[in-house]
């Protein structure tokens, strides 16, 4: 179900609408009013890309929230659910919702040779197995040039208590990478367990809170969200077109998935904060025993 929903994605139907003809007010795969949400050639193409994926986030979860006021249903219907009645709405995951964004904004700038460049090379690397959306991250690093964040609200003392966590970090430092993405900036112990003994870096918060937009993986890819002005915008596959939580959107500290990777148009205007090196507590031991690089490394 998914590789048919991700087809149908890369229908550039209203690609070449004229603008001043088209209202899209979030249809999927609606780009003319992408357009003008900034000067293409006063920006640059990177800058240009975050606003207007930045502008489609915002945009699609608006307007499934307007439809809900006006009809008592959205937009948008979680694609785990029977689609039985419901020709009209569109199904999305998390991974669909990425992909949604990030082509209406490529091809709104008219870089759709390109898009499907990037879009042909995840699919080629994801294997049999299907879609994997750590494949367009890394596909927007190698044929766009995005930069990368590994991402963890308090390494040695994870609310959940998973080794996930410290384990992840061991190696983003390490290796420079987080399941195959490229690591430039590490950014951690932004929000440290209560109780904990962690030094907080409140830099590394606001450098999150800065970025305009970027896409992100935690667990490897096992969940995808998008990060606009320090926020998580994600969509949740198993709620119905009555709920305004089909998409949801809520602060970067806040959420339950932790740690993870994001990767974001280089150019866009972030100037990362490379996290000083805090005083490590007695009781934290570097995260990573051995074997670690076998458990998360590809």
């Amino acid at each position: 179900m998914t590789t048919v929903l991700i087809a149908a994605l890369l229908q550039p139907a209203l690609a070449d609408a004229d603008p001043g003809t088209i209202t899209c007010d979030g249809t999927p795969s609606c780009v003319a009013d992408l357009r003008d949400v900034i000067d293409l050639d006063e920006v640059g193409v990177d800058v240009w890309l975050g606003e207007a994926a930045k502008a489609a986030v915002q945009r699609m979860d608006e307007a499934h929230d307007a439809a809900m006021e006006d009809d008592g249903r959205g937009l948008y219907y979680g694609n785990k659910l029977n689609p039985e009645g419901k020709d009209d709405l569109s199904p999305q995951d998390c991974t669909t919702f990425v992909l949604e964004v990030i082509g209406q904004a490529f091809r709104a700038a008219g870089l759709e040779d390109e898009w499907m460049t990037i879009f042909e090379a995840a699919v080629e690397n994801s294997g049999e197995g299907g879609f994997k959306g750590i494949e367009l991250m890394k596909a927007l690093q190698e044929h766009g040039g995005w930069q990368g964040a590994y991402f963890n609200p308090d390494v040695s003392h994870p609310r959940d208590a998973s080794d996930e966590h410290p384990y992840s970090a061991y190696l983003a430092e390490k290796n420079g990478s987080y399941y195959g993405v490229g690591i430039d900036h590490m950014v951690v112990d932004y929000e440290p367990t209560y109780g904990s003994k962690t030094v907080e870096d409140e830099a590394g918060l606001e450098w999150l809170k800065g970025v305009p937009f970027g896409v992100v993986a935690a667990r490897g890819g096992k969940h995808m969200a998008m990060i606009v002005d320090g926020d998580i915008y994600e969509v949740h596959w198993y709620t119905g077109e009555w709920s305004k939580d089909v998409i949801t959107q809520e602060g970067f500290e806040s959420w339950e998935w932790l740690s993870g990777a994001i990767v974001f148009p280089t150019a866009q205007g972030v100037t990362p904060v490379e996290a000083e090196e805090p005083e490590q507590a007695a009781d934290q031991d570097e995260p990573g025993p051995a074997g670690a690089d076998e458990v998360l490394a590809e």
